[in-house]
């Protein structure tokens, strides 16, 4: 809670996005081992199409189409859908590829949710060969 210096009484204040204090991954693509090696070219098409897509949404030349689209798929007014697009474009990667301490932190977050006990190492949990195969 920040304070008012004037009046010394609580107030809230927006300090920040979501984005800039959560800092886990906020979406991405995942599959099972069984799946990648069982239908390796259905995942290197899925994760082309997500690379794709999150290039398409951040390139700033888009911002007017992904914005529309926003508002309409959501049926929010153009103001929330300006602000959702602001606070979505940081969150992308448009490589496909996820920092190794966001990995860890999931796994970290796991942890603490109970959801595992063991603590393991990102690059056990990752395999980002697909995605580095794809060309730019």
């Amino acid at each position: 809670m920040l304070y008012a210096p004037e009046k010394r009484e609580a107030k809230p204040s927006a300090c920040g996005s979501a984005g800039t204090i959560y800092k886990l991954p906020m979406g991405g693509v995942s599959a099972s081992l069984a799946k990648i090696q069982g239908n390796r070219d259905e995942v290197r098409k899925v994760v082309r199409a997500v690379v794709k897509a999150s290039k398409f949404i951040a390139d700033p030349q888009n911002k007017e189409d992904v914005v529309d689209y926003i508002r309409s798929f959501f049926k929010l007014d153009r103001g929330v859908a300006i602000e959702f697009y602001q606070r979505i474009v940081p969150s992308l990667s448009s490589t496909g590829v996820v920092d190794r301490d966001k990995i860890k932190l999931v796994i970290d977050s796991a942890i603490e949710r109970g959801l595992t006990d063991k603590p393991l190492d990102p690059d056990a949990v990752t395999d980002f060969s697909i995605v580095r195969q794809l060309k730019p």
